[in-house]
């Protein structure tokens, strides 16, 4: 490699952070729930979150493999341009039809991303020859990405308490646009395994699914999408279970305030997530990772089942810990399964791996959404039923996943 070519490859390893961090300021994310249950009824809102996924099941495995033949960087370009369309829709749409665009639009942008991101770090990182720092900077990332969600949760939830919830479109629009800047200087890595070319789609497909097969990696996709289910129920139902807590307290300025506390409420969880993921490699090496992933999955699900128990404000103290768990499995996950995936398949073998945890939850979102009631609003017995539901089943998966033994690069 020419002095020039490593010179651009370092330059991506140290933009990339910047641009995982904008990527992900979600504003919206403490409001989502709220928002969209002021446009449309209560029952309405699950057939949202599932058209996002339903998209995000039409995309992800294709958006993968044009990160493998097309490039990461005009990958990761698309990702962000999506992404602002997106927000831009949900700041001037009404109605469900068009929530559903905005959420199909979101999911473009979410599913090009997703696997193209990791394989773009990676990549850039090998390019420099120092490969070996992927575990300790993917730690680093997260700790970015966690403290810019929480950033972003703050500030959205505070300028949406001001009386009108799109403010928080708007910001996350300007972040992605911002994302979509930094990634513009990008320039493409050369792949770890450049003698080889990516096949057709069904080729590429069948190869994936091949690796899939073999241990460990069909123990850690299992366990991703065991920890993507439990990972998404609280933000789906704390909002919700926020809100409810503050009618029971019957104060005004709670009722009323809900954006901003909802938003606090998320700062400080992945603040605590962004301290946590910093140190999950770590984490990892002196616990195991089978250890560190089947205990934190374990911890999500006691979270959760207290929440479907309790509508108390000390459940709501201890959810500001259900972004911890997340945070220590998503180095970890990482360092476990990029490196053994060629870098020909590496997007495409990610994106099926996110493809099976989406599915997996869009299911569980059409389970709850002939489960809930047609009302307007979630009462606290409908909440706790639901939730005590999802609890029950993933419980049945994570005595499966710790029960079953696969040789990982940490015991």
């Amino acid at each position: 490699m020419s002095g020039d070519d490593h010179q651009r490859a370092s330059r991506n390893v140290r933009l990339y952070p910047w641009y995982a961090a904008a990527q992900s300021a979600y504003f919206w994310m403490p409001i989502f729930f709220l928002y969209f249950n002021q446009k449309v009824a209560l029952r309405e809102v699950p057939w949202l979150e599932a058209i996002y996924y339903a998209s995000v099941v039409l995309l992800e495995v294709p958006s993968g493999y044009a990160s493998d033949t097309l490039g990461r960087r005009p990958t990761l370009l698309a990702s962000s341009l999506a992404l602002v369309l997106s927000y831009a829709l949900f700041v001037v749409g009404d109605g469900f039809l068009a929530l559903a665009a905005a959420q199909a639009l979101l999911a473009a942008g979410i599913a090009l991303g997703s696997g193209t991101d990791t394989s773009f770090h990676l990549d850039s990182l090998t390019a420099c020859g120092r490969e070996e720092e992927f575990g300790a900077r993917e730690a680093r990332v997260s700790r970015w990405v966690f403290w810019s969600t929480a950033g972003a949760a703050v500030v959205g939830g505070a300028a949406a308490s001001l009386g009108d919830l799109r403010v928080a479109y708007g910001l996350a629009g300007v972040a992605a646009a911002a994302a979509l800047g930094v990634g513009w200087w990008f320039v493409e890595p050369a792949p770890s395994d450049s003698g080889a070319e990516p096949g057709g789609f069904g080729r590429q497909l069948s190869e994936c699914l091949s690796h899939a097969r073999t241990p460990p990696l069909r123990w850690l996709l299992a366990a991703a999408v065991a920890m993507t289910v439990s990972n998404h129920i609280p933000y789906e139902f704390y909002q919700p279970y926020l809100d409810l807590l503050a009618q029971q307290r019957a104060t005004e300025w709670t009722t009323t305030q809900t954006p901003l506390l909802a938003g606090c409420h998320m700062g400080v969880a992945f603040g605590l997530a962004g301290w946590i993921g910093g140190h999950s490699v770590a984490l990892a090496q002196r616990l195991g990772t089978r250890r560190l992933l089947t205990l934190s999955l374990a911890g999500q699900l006691a979270l959760t089942g207290a929440m479907g128990l309790w509508l108390s404000p000390w459940v709501a103290a201890l959810l500001m810990l259900r972004s911890v768990p997340g945070a220590l499995q998503r180095a970890p996950l990482n360092r476990e399964v990029a490196p053994r995936v060629p870098s020909r398949l590496r997007a495409t073998y990610l994106s099926i791996q996110s493809l099976a945890g989406r599915l997996g939850f869009m299911v569980t979102l059409l389970l709850l959404s002939l489960l809930a009631s047609q009302g307007a609003a979630a009462t606290w017995d409908e909440l706790s039923a639901l939730t005590r539901v999802v609890v029950g089943c993933a419980a049945v998966v994570w005595i499966g996943l710790s029960v079953w033994r696969e040789p990982l690069t940490d015991a």
